[in-house]
């Protein structure tokens, strides 16, 4: 990677058996051809040339992943992501395919992820492969192509290629998506291509049988021996796969405004944020459906600002506004899911029923929202939303006086937030919920984040609670979550804790708290590109909180234009956060001007002159310049 006219690119080297092959001339007439594409799925070309006897290209510096880091991470994706990430490469390669261009070369690696989009790599050095004398450099023993992916007419070495040797590819990395390896293996090159020729691809069900039978059928198409039994086109491919059921084309976003409080009782406030908590939570199981966290909704609970505006800020395509009034055993609420772009109402219901009756509300609200939108849901995201919590009516009204108050974030706040807690789980000792809640609350008091228990104590606490949680509900989220955390902060179970952030991933697709503590430990561990992926989609979840986090992860990584640009997107908002100083002193000395470093250091301890952390920052500052 190098930095040119300010903007971050990768640079790739040819073999320099191909590049002899080649030659410069022939090199830089073709790569011209594959920079002529311009597609959103494509990863463009920026330059190439040649230094040193070496041929070199230059492409944008992506700061993703690419898929296969994703499957080495994963093993198997979700049938819908997986996809979904086919439906973008097939209409990348249709495009390429439209100018002449076989990329020869589709396979994980050459698969890019970035903000949620799937581009295809190395359309340059595919293409000037495949224009070499042969498939295979006479006496080099380098081979183009990778014989997991490879066509059969490409592994016996044909000359001339066409789109379907790309769909075939492509069925490849579909089918290892979703098995979690490709369709055919073995111990050398020769032997993956020698069962291309002797036996016909393994039904993808008999290995996933969740797998829908239209797509093993559409893989089976794409994997066909012979070129004309495949799908003519990626981009029929596509088609195949995008009329299938669960098949979500376009992504689907909602946040839930604060619901107002309109009972005569002030104090009933703590119900209306429950309910807001609820269905936040019950949306939060769609997978294919981007709902965001409470933290970032709540900061617009007096709504100074227009529906609009505040969809624009939270970047979502609906908005749910609503309202409780609870009176003695019953109750009110009104929802309304509004399009803020266009104001226009999506969808409307009043339910005015018996309090009772709460659990089976929040429900059809979710899922109304979800069919508004045309989300799909699995029968288990469907199950898991109906499902209640608790029979127990007063447990569930003293578990949302503990959520309450454990948002205040003060040690008074905790304290109290934990008798209530302990009194639910006391009136209903199978409320799973409340015990995952309890489990939070003791990780953050042994944390110091607030209270006064000893931190051995709230630890011991904070795992029976976290245990018990699971020993009641196993695929609850939140009963994970809390796992990971203890697993992490207490135990230093890397393995055990990953494990445990993974399948609270896998439950709940839309918590950025999870996502952002999966990416500290991952940054703890130095796996700094993960760490900023998790961060990421924690962001774009949450996109009003966890902007520190991904700004020091970026500084320990020692990526300090990245990090310089995270702290300065902190202070636009926070302008007076001591943190974002601080971190904005290291990145400065980093960069090499320790006088503006010091400066940051000043500031950020004359915004909280009482911190320690701060202080002990600046004197190993100074004692460094």
């Amino acid at each position: 990677m190098t930095v040119k006219h300010g903007r971050k690119v990768a640079v790739k080297v040819l073999h320099p058996e191909l590049g002899d092959a080649l030659g410069a001339d022939r090199f830089a007439r073709e790569v011209r051809i594959a920079a002529a594409l311009n597609h959103p799925n494509i990863l463009a070309l920026h330059d190439s040339g040649e230094a040193g006897g070496q041929l070199y290209y230059v492409m944008p510096f992506i700061a993703g992943e690419s898929l296969r880091h994703r499957l080495t991470r994963e093993q198997q994706l979700p049938i819908d992501d997986a996809i979904d990430i086919t439906r973008q490469v097939a209409a990348a390669l249709d495009h390429a395919h439209a100018r002449g261009l076989v990329h020869r070369d589709i396979k994980p690696e050459n698969i890019l992820l970035h903000e949620g989009q799937a581009l295809v790599a190395d359309f340059g050095i595919a293409l000037v492969a495949g224009s070499a004398p042969s498939e295979r450099l006479t006496g080099t023993g380098l081979m183009v192509g990778t014989p997991e992916y490879m066509s059969p007419e490409q592994a016996a070495g044909e000359r001339t290629l066409d789109a379907r040797s790309d769909v075939y590819a492509l069925g490849c990395v579909l089918y290892e998506m979703l098995a979690g390896e490709p369709p055919f293996t073995g111990r050398s090159a020769q032997a993956v291509i020698a069962k291309r020729f002797t036996a016909p691809a393994p039904g993808i069900r008999p290995l996933r049988p969740s797998v829908p039978a239209a797509v093993e059928q559409a893989l089976e198409r794409a994997l066909a021996r012979v070129p004309a039994d495949r799908f003519a086109t990626a981009g029929a491919f596509a088609e195949a796969l995008a009329g299938l059921p669960g098949v979500q084309p376009v992504a689907r976003s909602v946040a839930v405004l604060p619901f107002r409080n309109l009972s005569a009782d002030p104090e009933n406030e703590f119900f209306a944020d429950g309910i807001t908590e609820d269905v936040i939570a019950q949306l939060s199981r769609i997978r294919s459906l981007k709902t965001i966290s409470r933290s970032s909704v709540m900061p617009f609970k007096d709504r100074t600002q227009n529906l609009r505006e505040i969809g624009e800020t939270l970047n979502v395509a609906a908005l749910l506004d609503g309202s409780v009034r609870h009176a003695g055993t019953r109750v009110r609420i009104v929802a309304t899911l509004v399009d803020p772009a266009t104001g226009r109402q999506l969808w409307c219901d009043t339910y005015d029923r018996e309090l009772v009756d709460i659990f089976a509300i929040q429900s059809d609200v979710a899922l109304q929202i979800a069919h508004a939108l045309e989300a799909e849901l699995s029968p288990d995201e469907t199950h898991r939303i109906r499902k209640e919590p608790t029979s127990d009516l007063q447990a569930y009204q003293l578990y949302l006086q503990g959520r309450h108050c454990m948002h205040r974030w003060t040690g008074e706040g905790m304290e109290q937030a934990l008798r209530f807690f302990e009194q639910a789980v006391t009136r209903d000792p199978g409320y799973a919920l409340a015990h995952a809640s309890l489990a939070y609350a003791y990780t953050d008091m042994a944390l110091g984040v607030a209270g006064s228990l000893p931190a051995e104590e709230a630890i011991r606490r904070a795992r029976a609670a976290a245990t018990r949680a699971l020993e009641l509900d196993n695929a609850l989220a939140e009963g994970h979550g809390a796992m990971a955390h203890i697993r992490y902060a207490f135990d230093y179970d890397w393995t055990g804790a990953e494990a445990e952030f993974r399948r609270a991933i896998e439950l709940n697709p839309n918590s950025g708290d999870v996502y952002d503590a999966y990416g500290l430990m991952l940054s703890a561990l130095e796996r700094y590109d993960e760490a900023i992926e998790m961060q990421r989609r924690a962001h774009e979840i949450d996109p009003l909180a966890h902007r520190m986090d991904f700004a020091t992860t970026h500084l320990r990584a020692g990526r300090f234009d990245d990090a310089l640009h995270a702290v300065g997107l902190v202070l636009d908002v926070e302008p007076g956060l001591p943190l974002a100083h601080a971190t904005l002193g290291w990145v400065h000395t980093f960069r090499g001007m320790p006088e503006q470093g010091l400066a940051s250091l000043r500031h950020a301890l004359s915004l909280a002159p009482d911190n320690t952390l701060y202080a002990a920052q600046l004197g190993q500052a100074l004692a460094a310049t």
